[in-house]
This record gives structure tokens, C-alpha cells and sequence, in this order.
């Protein structure tokens, strides 16, 4: 809510989802080492912000897509971007279920 807040009064779109992209980077890491030590607050804490940083991501993509997007409906443009990103996802999947057999 804070991000749409921030995204509809400045149309920064890219600054923001750059910035939030980082930090997931920088964090998910701290997710995969704190895994090791369950129970801990720091943690929790990492995976907090992961997950805060990381959510609202799709909404200010498909958002920004509009945006980039304008003579194209705004359902036409989302749509081919959800299917592209079902036909990528499958593709990966039997591509890494390859190369692992």
C-alpha cells in the first residue's frame, strides 16, 4: 500500500523497482543462511523484509507495462504478459529437468 501510495503521486517506476529488486537481492541470501539457524529473530526478520520487497513487485511491473504500453489495452498488454510468463516458467522447467537427468 505505502508503494502504490509512492508510485501514484511520483511515477517512478523504474527507481522503485529497481530499488526493491536490490534489496531482494541482498536479502535472499540472508533467507538461504538464516536457514540454517531456525529459531532465530534475525531470521525472521530477513525474511520480512524479503517478502515485503518482493510482493508488490508484480503489481508495479504490470503496472509499469500499462504505462509503456499505452496504445495497447491495458487487458490485451497483461494478458500476453502473464502467457509469456507461463510459457517461460514451463519451458525452464523442462530445460532445468533435462539438464538434471
Amino acid at each position: 500500500m505505502i508503494f502504490g501510495i509512492y508510485i501514484s503521486r511520483t511515477m517512478k517506476f523504474r527507481s522503485l523497482l529497481l530499488k526493491l529488486s536490490l534489496i531482494g537481492c541482498f536479502t535472499l541470501p540472508g533467507c538461504m543462511w538464516g536457514a540454517e539457524y531456525v529459531g532465530t529473530w534475525l531470521w525472521g526478520f530477513v525474511f520480512l523484509v524479503y517478502g515485503a520487497t518482493q510482493s508488490p513487485l508484480l503489481a508495479i511491473g504490470l503496472e509499469f507495462l500499462m504505462e509503456a504500453s499505452f496504445p495497447v489495452g491495458e487487458a490485451t498488454a497483461a494478458g500476453l504478459v502473464m502467457i509469456l510468463g507461463q510459457l517461460f516458467s514451463t519451458a525452464e522447467s523442462i530445460s532445468v529437468d533435462l539438464m538434471i537427468d
